[in-house]
Parts: C-alpha cells; sequence; structure tokens
C-alpha cells in the first residue's frame, strides 16, 4: 500500500464495531414480528418486505465493517434512513386508513400493534440514521485536516 493511502485508526475500527453491533440490534428488533414467517413462500406481504429491508441493512453493515471509511458510514447512514422512510410510510397508513377499510399488505389483524411496532422501528432508525451522520462527518472532517497539511506546499 502507498505511504500515504487512508488506513484507520484503532480508535475508529473499535467504533465502527460498536456502531455496527448497534445496528445489527436495531435490524434484530426491525424483524421481531416476521420471525415467525421465516418461510418465504407462505409468509404475509408484510413479512416479505421486513425481511428484505433487514437483508439489505444487514448486508451494508457487513459491508462498512469490511470498509471502514468515512464513505461508507455515510452510506449505511443513507440505506437506514431509507428504512425509516418506509416505516415512516407504513405507520402513517396504518394509522390513517380508516378502521372500516382493509390495510394493505396483511397488516389488518394486527392494526394497533403495526403502528406501535413501525413507529418504534422508525425512532430506532433515526437514530442509527443520526450515529451513522454524526460518525461520518467527523471522521471526514478529521480526514481533511489530516490531509491539508500534504498538499501545501513547504515554505524555504
Amino acid at each position: 500500500m502507498p505511504a500515504d493511502a487512508y488506513r484507520p485508526d484503532r480508535g475508529k475500527l473499535r467504533t465502527l464495531k460498536w456502531l455496527a453491533f448497534f445496528l445489527a440490534l436495531v435490524v434484530a428488533f426491525s424483524t421481531f414480528p416476521a420471525w415467525e414467517h421465516l418461510n418465504l413462500a407462505t409468509a404475509p406481504d408484510w413479512a416479505r418486505i421486513v425481511l428484505l429491508l433487514a437483508a439489505l441493512e444487514a448486508f451494508y453493515i457487513v459491508w462498512m465493517l469490511a470498509t471502514p471509511d468515512w464513505a461508507s458510514v455515510w452510506v449505511v447512514a443513507l440505506v437506514f434512513a431509507f428504512v425509516a422512510a418506509v416505516y415512516a410510510m407504513a405507520t402513517a397508513i396504518v394509522l390513517a386508513t380508516p378502521l372500516d377499510k382493509a390495510l394493505p399488505l396483511g397488516l389488518g389483524e394486527f392494526r394497533l400493534l403495526a403502528a406501535r411496532w413501525c413507529a418504534s422501528v422508525l425512532v430506532l432508525s433515526a437514530l442509527a440514521t443520526y450515529l451513522c451522520g454524526h460518525i461520518s462527518v467527523r471522521w471526514r472532517r478529521r480526514l481533511e485536516l489530516e490531509t491539508a497539511g500534504r498538499n501545501r506546499p513547504k515554505d524555504r
């Protein structure tokens, strides 16, 4: 590797591991209602969507661990922001659908529980998005400060 190549220090790697652990807990919590529907052939549509979003998040968490950089943490923040938006939309649909109308995706029998669960996953995903964004911006600023001195012409 070139001498000026980016290498994260131990503190950043430790932070990244704790962040990945927290994100994995958020993903596990978000899949809790779908655990009894792991057979995708017979699972209701909402369980398939939940498991698909969890698989997407898990893939990006593993990728972030494999490429410890501010940009990978930023991408994970964007993924969790997307998932938070999906759960915000689901919360709004569950709350706004009249009681005499059927809920989409087979959520009819879980109306009250679905609203609470979607809202709680929304809050956790928003928190995860904030943490990823905060860490990413801090790391990028530090990298910019470290590299600013290298590109400056030396005074004689």
